[in-house]
């Protein structure tokens, strides 16, 4: 790992403590180090918070008032948007056994109090530092990347066990993208990886993976059977979010004038659309990860092929929702 790699992004972590004291020393010297520091008092406001600003590290303390260290551990891990943050568990018992606990419920490390600023900060820097190393991610998206995905892939086929994979494409992006400049089109990234967590924490369980492939590239693994329920209410979502993205003036003139990939100057709608291909793999349909691969090439190609804001499934395809749904 290059040594920069640290250095080029902030870090936010979440610092849980129920003694306001501790909590402040600990933002303290998290802040002096170069972090950014959101706080919770117990454990309902740490899983909350944790959803919603979704930090890289977790501080947590174990001795809460409302659940202890060790349930708002499980409660994490359980949660399909949290479960992949690392945790450490500030614990003042220096019994082993309470160390192995916290292990063992899915805690990445500890540190026992009393700590130094020095100790604090080098526990810290070096949990988030194999977590990188551990973990393939885009660093826009924040998603699991190609990496992730077809390791995930090989598993299921290993197991031979029932799964589906929705291949996600969002249409238009390079004509937006020139109209409207890279900047934008990283927001519309962003919004389309928050969309795929919402989505997921209600079809989908806590050992599924949503991915980022590239560009504007995503895939969903996933064991759930409401897979139909789950790219239909995808498809809305998306599009709907998507028109906050646009300028006024194209908004009141109802599309925006970029460039096709051929260099054709033409006209497009003020919303941004979905293509998916859905690739089953039931009763072992799928043995090798190479036969996927090559179905759900084809299947996506005809996707995009028959316009946008629509899913397409061995064959049978969702009529277009393109801007009826407006």
């Amino acid at each position: 790992m290059q040594k920069d790699e640290m250095a080029d992004r902030e870090w936010k972590i979440l610092v849980v403590d129920d003694e306001p004291s501790i909590r402040e020393i600990i933002t303290f010297n998290l802040e002096v180090g170069g972090y950014i520091v959101e706080a919770a008092e117990d454990g309902e406001e740490a899983i909350q918070k944790a959803k919603e600003c979704y930090p890289d590290l977790i501080l947590l303390d174990v001795m809460l008032p409302d659940m202890d260290g060790m349930e708002v551990v499980k409660a994490l891990r359980s949660n399909f948007r949290t479960s992949a943050i690392p945790i450490i568990l500030v614990t003042a018992k220096r019994d082993i056994h309470d160390k192995v606990a916290g292990m063992k419920v899915g805690a990445d490390d500890y540190i026992t109090k009393p700590f130094s600023r020095e100790d604090l900060l080098a526990r810290v820097k070096m949990v988030l530092r194999r977590t990188l190393e551990m973990r393939d991610r885009n660093p826009l998206s924040n998603l699991p990347g190609n990496v992730s995905i077809e390791t995930e892939i090989l598993r299921r086929l290993e197991e031979k066990s029932d799964f589906s994979i929705l291949y996600i494409d969002i249409d238009n992006f390079k004509p937006y993208n020139d109209r409207y400049g890279y900047s934008k089109g990283d927001q519309i990234i962003k919004m389309m990886a928050e969309v795929m967590l919402v989505i997921a924490e209600e079809y989908c369980a806590p050992d599924d993976l949503i991915g980022h492939i590239g560009g504007d590239d995503f895939a969903l693994i996933t064991r759930s059977k409401k897979i139909d329920e789950a790219a239909h209410l995808l498809l809305l979502e998306f599009c709907q979010r998507s028109r906050e993205y646009f300028s006024q003036e194209d908004r009141a003139r109802g599309f925006f004038t970029s460039t096709t990939r051929s260099g054709e100057t033409k006209n497009f709608p003020c919303n941004l659309t979905l293509s998916i291909a859905i690739i089953q793999n039931y009763n072992q349909q799928f043995t090798r990860y190479g036969q996927l691969a090559n179905a759900a090439a084809e299947l996506k190609a005809y996707a995009k092929s028959k316009g946008g804001n629509r899913f397409v499934k061995e064959r049978r395809e969702t009529p277009s929702l393109g801007t009826a749904q407006e």
